[in-house]
């Protein structure tokens, strides 16, 4: 990847590479429990408009993407979100991944958003990586212990950790 990327908010006509992206993330079996990118509708409704973000190339390609969601309804956890962020394939290992985390950081910062979590598989430790490299966390960032069987694993039918 030579080209220069510039980091924006996402925008609806986005959505085709988003999607695309999301799915290829979804195909790894290593992102996500969900099996299917959603439609846009669907996207649009459960993240947070004002943390939404892509990375794209000079000639506009998406390349990857970040997003927020609510962790929940009630109001005690309003400070409170869950992050995801895809790069597509191509522009693994470049720095973007971190780059879109930073977007999202300071967008929620901006907001009052105290919390940003995640669901990372174990697969994307950084001393296992297989499928993609991780997003290397900065030394400033916390880490929770693991929670065991999080949730099912279509393809197998047993659960992921």
């Amino acid at each position: 990847m030579t080209s220069t990327v510039t980091l924006r908010n996402m925008e609806p006509s986005d959505w085709p590479s988003v999607r695309r992206i999301y799915q290829e993330g979804i195909d790894t079996g290593q992102a996500t429990f969900e099996t299917q990118a959603p439609g846009w509708d669907s996207f649009d409704r459960s993240r947070l408009p004002g943390h939404r973000h892509v990375a794209a190339s000079t000639d506009g390609q998406v390349l990857g993407w970040a997003a927020a969601s609510p962790t929940s309804s009630r109001p005690a956890y309003a400070g409170v979100v869950e992050h995801s962020i895809y790069v597509t394939a191509e522009a693994c290992g470049f720095g973007l991944g971190k780059a879109l985390l930073n977007a999202l950081i300071n967008s929620t910062e901006s907001a009052g958003i105290r919390t940003i979590q995640a669901t990372v598989f174990p697969e994307m430790d950084p001393a296992s990586a297989s499928t993609r490299p991780p997003v290397s966390l900065s030394s400033d960032t916390e880490t929770a212990l693991p929670a065991c069987h999080m949730g099912p694993l279509p393809a197998s039918g047993g659960t992921r950790s």
